[in-house]
């Protein structure tokens, strides 16, 4: 006879999908060769960035199939899970680059006060959110959240 855990257990592991988390795996070894050797040639071998946009999307798939009464509820979660991050590095990056003498705002405007506009794109980053020379090593890898909310 099977232990009430085990049939939970067992019940938990039945909903995962093991080729999605070998894709995971794969892209997630990816990034860590390319972030510790910085080889060129890695994206192109082992595609990590397609890899990871892949599995959102088919989570994502799944979440809506799974509630298709509410989607809006499901797309808010989603959204919730990307932005309080983000918020959170805003809340800590835009006073430091600010305190580091140049503004929030790249291209042309670097050293002048931030715009109300610029620093919407930190609410609401619909495309990659504004930094400075110097804010560039903690923002660089903002690039996926404008990608992931569109």
């Amino acid at each position: 006879m099977t232990h009430p855990t085990e049939v939970a257990a067992g019940n938990a592991l039945a909903g995962r999908n093991s080729y999605l988390d070998l894709l995971r795996l794969v892209a997630l070894i990816g990034v860590i060769i390319y972030q510790w050797f910085g080889w060129v040639w890695t994206p192109i071998a082992i595609p990590f960035a397609a890899l990871t946009f892949t599995v959102a999307g088919v989570l994502m798939a799944a979440s809506l199939d799974r509630s298709a009464a509410h989607p809006w509820t499901v797309l808010a979660k989603r959204v919730r899970r990307v932005l309080l991050p983000v918020w959170g590095l805003a809340a800590v990056a835009i006073p430091l680059m600010v305190w580091y003498g140049s503004a929030a705002g790249a291209g042309p405007g670097i050293g002048t006060a931030p715009g109300w506009r610029s620093m919407l794109l930190w609410v609401v980053p619909l495309f990659e959110p504004p930094s400075s020379a110097w804010g560039t090593a903690w923002t660089g890898s903002l690039w996926f959240v404008p990608a992931y909310l569109w």
